[in-house]
C-alpha cells in the first residue's frame, strides 16, 4: 500500500489517505472512478454524511469485485446529533453502502464531550 497506516483505538489499522467521494455523481462515471481509484492503490473510501446513496454503494460493488474484503475500507460521518437519529441514520448508511459493520476510531472518553 503506498500509504501509511492508522491503527484505530482497537487495534485495527486502516489507510491514513483515503479516495474521497464527496463530488461524485452517482453513474457508471461513479464505478469508473473508484475502480480507477483502487487501480492506483486506494484502499479507504470515504463518503460524506450528506451524500450516501444506494447508486455510490452499487459503485462501491462493482469496483471493489475482485479484491478482498479485508483489503478496503470504507468511511462515512455522522453529524451529531440525538441518539435515536444516530442508529437510524448509521443503519440508513450501512445498507445503502452495502455493508454490515461500523467502528469507530473515537476513544469511548472522546466521545463522552
Amino acid at each position: 500500500m503506498p500509504w501509511d497506516l492508522v491503527t484505530l483505538n482497537d487495534g485495527h489499522t486502516i489507510p491514513g489517505i483515503a479516495f474521497q467521494a464527496a463530488f461524485m455523481n452517482p453513474s457508471e462515471e461513479a464505478e469508473d472512478q473508484l475502480r480507477q481509484a483502487f487501480d492506483l492503490g486506494f484502499r479507504h473510501i470515504d463518503i460524506p454524511a450528506y451524500f450516501i446513496s444506494t447508486a455510490i454503494g452499487k459503485a462501491l460493488q462493482a469496483s471493489i469485485a475482485g479484491h478482498p474484503r479485508s483489503s478496503f475500507f470504507v468511511t462515512t460521518q455522522w453529524l451529531r446529533g440525538k441518539d435515536s437519529e444516530a442508529e437510524i441514520a448509521l443503519k440508513k448508511d450501512l445498507k445503502a453502502t452495502q455493508k454490515s459493520k461500523v467502528q469507530s476510531p473515537e476513544s469511548e472518553e472522546s466521545k463522552q464531550t
